[in-house]
Formats: C-alpha cells, structure tokens, sequence
C-alpha cells in the first residue's frame, strides 16, 4: 500500500486517507531510484537535487519542505518522530515475492529454518508480541 510521508505537523495528517488530488500543489520528492513510478498532476517538483536514498527523502519531508511517496513498508523502516504517514487511496501499488527453499539441505539450513519463520512472519506483519 502507497503511503504519503509528511511533516508530523503537516495539514495533511488530518485526514485518514489521502487521495492524488489532495497532493496538488504540494512539493513532492523523489529518490534519485524512487520505489514507485509515480507523476502527480498539480504536484510541485523541488528545487533541488533528488535525494540519494529514501531515508534522506522522509528526511526532508519531516522538515515540512514536501512529502514523499513510498510503499508503506519503507515508511515503516524509516519511521521518524518528526514525520507522520497516511495511506495513499488512488496510488500505485507494489508486489513483494519472498523466496526460500522447500526442504533444508544440510544441518545449518534446518537450523536457519526457524528465521525464515520468524522472517515470514515480520512480513505478514506479525511482531514478537503476536501469535500465528
């Protein structure tokens, strides 16, 4: 799910849900390999270089110079005190594929199986606290 990425004190954290409409005229800031292809009609673009990563993007977007999109995983991985994220109702989606092997080869794979449980689970959204 698509996320907009602002200042926590943004006017844009008082809705719940924003739309691509609600961005117009707002600074929006790419990565230099941004994760999600992206053109909003009415968006501002930034006076200044792309950022080099998506961390120096939710960076400047917690400053109140613009917002970020960003799928909501990196929103979460790059969480901030002085930023805030709202889920993006009309934007682009993006697919996550994990990968592992049916059956533990050797020793170590069988003893590795219980992180790729573990992994399985942060993806599914579960944390330390949470039951399957």
């Amino acid at each position: 799910m698509p996320v907009v990425v602002c200042a926590a004190d943004s006017h844009l954290t008082a809705a719940d849900e924003l739309t691509l409409a609600d961005l117009v005229g707002e600074v929006i800031i790419a990565p230099q390999h941004p994760p999600l292809e992206l053109e909003v009609a009415g968006g501002e673009m930034p006076r200044f270089a792309p950022p080099e990563s998506v961390a120096d993007a939710i960076a400047i977007a917690a400053s109140g110079v613009g917002v970020v999109i960003v799928p909501m995983s990196l929103a979460r991985l790059h969480h901030r005190k002085d930023a805030a994220h709202r889920p993006l109702a009309d934007g682009p989606t993006s697919s996550i594929a994990l990968a592992w092997p049916a059956a533990p080869a050797t020793a170590s794979d069988a003893a590795s199986g219980a992180f790729v449980e573990t992994f399985i689970g942060i993806v599914r959204g579960r944390t330390a606290n949470s039951s399957r």
